[in-house]
C-alpha cells in the first residue's frame, strides 16, 4: 500500500515577536513543532491513494478514509490498480496536441529539424518514466505505439495508410516496447557497473 500526501504547501510559520518579553509559551511550542503538511489550519487537500491488487483492495474498509482513484507524483499519474490508464490518457492528450501543432508547421521545416522537434517535445514525454510501463497489457502499450506512429508519419509527411515499420527504421526510432526494454537494460547496466543509476 502507498499513501501520497501533499507537498509544496507552506509549513506552519510563526511571526517573530518584536521583543523577547512579548513571546508567549504558545509561540515557543509552535516553533518547536514539526511542520504539519496536511491539517485544517494549512488548508491543504491531501490525496490518499491505496494501491494493491483488486482482491486486496476489496478487503480494506476505507469508509472512514477519503481516498482517490489516482494521484500525480513527479508528473506521473498512478492509479490504485497500477494500470496507468489515467497516465496514458493524459499523455495521449498532450502528445496529440503537440503533434497537431507540429503538423501545422511541418511544411516549413526541414526533415532533420522536424525530427529534432519531435524527439525533444513528444519522445521526451513518451520516454519519461517509461520503465514503469514494463509488463503492461498490450492494449496499453498499443496506445503509446499509436502516438509514436502518428508522430513518425508527421515527421516524414507520410499518409496515414502507409506502413509504419520502414518509417521508424528510416528515422532510427525504436518501437515503444523496445524503448521500454532499452531503458530497463541501460538502468540495470549502470547500476551493476557504477553502483548507481544515472
Amino acid at each position: 500500500m502507498a499513501v501520497r500526501s501533499c507537498l509544496g504547501q507552506e509549513a506552519h510559520t510563526v511571526k517573530p515577536a518584536t521583543t523577547p518579553s512579548t513571546c508567549t509559551g504558545a509561540d515557543v511550542n509552535k516553533i518547536h513543532q514539526p511542520p504539519r503538511l496536511c491539517s485544517p489550519e494549512t488548508g491543504c487537500k491531501c490525496d490518499i491513494l491505496i494501491m494493491d491488487l483488486k482482491q486486496q483492495l476489496s478487503k480494506i474498509d476505507n469508509s472512514s478514509i477519503k481516498t482517490t482513484h489516482s494521484a500525480r507524483n513527479l508528473g506521473f499519474i498512478f492509479d490504485e490498480n497500477l494500470t496507468f490508464s489515467d497516465q496514458i490518457s493524459s499523455l495521449s492528450k498532450s502528445c496529440y496536441s503537440h503533434i497537431c501543432e507540429l503538423r501545422c508547421i511541418r511544411t516549413y521545416l526541414h526533415c532533420k529539424t522536424a525530427n529534432t522537434i519531435a524527439a525533444s517535445i513528444v519522445h521526451s514525454k513518451l520516454d519519461y518514466c517509461n520503465s514503469l510501463y514494463y509488463n503492461l497489457p498490450k492494449s496499453q502499450i498499443n496506445r503509446l505505439q499509436q502516438i509514436q506512429n502518428c508522430l513518425a508519419r508527421t515527421v516524414v509527411k507520410a499518409p496515414k495508410s502507409s506502413h509504419i515499420t520502414p518509417i521508424l527504421r528510416s528515422l532510427h526510432w525504436l518501437k515503444i516496447n523496445e524503448r521500454i526494454e532499452y531503458k530497463l537494460l541501460s538502468l540495470t547496466y549502470k547500476v551493476l557497473t557504477t553502483s548507481q543509476p544515472d
